[in-house]
């Protein structure tokens, strides 16, 4: 996580933008992700998730509890978004959106323990596959793509923590 946060850093350093203000300029609105955005504590929107820490059958304790804020995570994991959302994002990578040619073959190779540039490039039962998970306490998330079928896995808990990852979950789909 301290790489994709020093990475925020350089961006908005080489553009003299914000981060979340390049993310929205080149990612959210190109692909129309409408219910994608920072800072999830704060937001407007009605429909959003409240994260939990725990969930029993007798109580229930909000990831609130410990005062996290997704902001702080910045640029390693301070966005919110939506399965539809999210599909956008699985579309813009089988078609190749956003980024050159280049870079989109550099960011899917893969390079350490099958990690590429952002996101793991490995394979699942003989089939390729592009994958990322992330979370902070109370929100989970796993998004995995299969080229060869053109399927999209997009998998969002709001109950656990990051060390409680979505990753079996999405194996056992696959």
């Amino acid at each position: 996580n301290s790489g994709y946060y020093l990475l925020g850093l350089i961006i908005e350093k080489v553009t003299g933008k914000t981060y979340e203000q390049n993310v929205h300029d080149i990612i959210f609105t190109p692909l129309q992700m409408t219910h994608s955005s920072f800072g999830c504590k704060n937001t407007a929107d009605t429909n959003s998730a409240t994260g939990y820490q725990s969930i029993t059958n007798t109580y229930q304790i909000e990831a609130s509890a410990w005062r996290w804020d997704s902001t702080v995570s910045y640029a390693a994991g301070a966005i919110c978004s939506t399965t539809g959302d999210l599909y956008k994002w699985a579309q813009a990578i089988a078609e190749q959106k956003i980024l050159s040619p280049s870079s989109w073959k550099t960011m899917l190779t893969a390079q350490l323990a099958n990690y590429g540039y952002g996101i793991y490039a490995d394979s699942v039962f003989q089939k390729s596959m592009y994958a990322h998970g992330g979370g902070v306490p109370g929100f989970i998330s796993y998004l995995s793509y299969f080229p060869a079928d053109d399927v999209s896995i997009i998998l969002l808990c709001n109950q656990g923590w990051f060390g409680e990852a979505l990753n079996e979950v999405n194996i056992d789909l696959s």
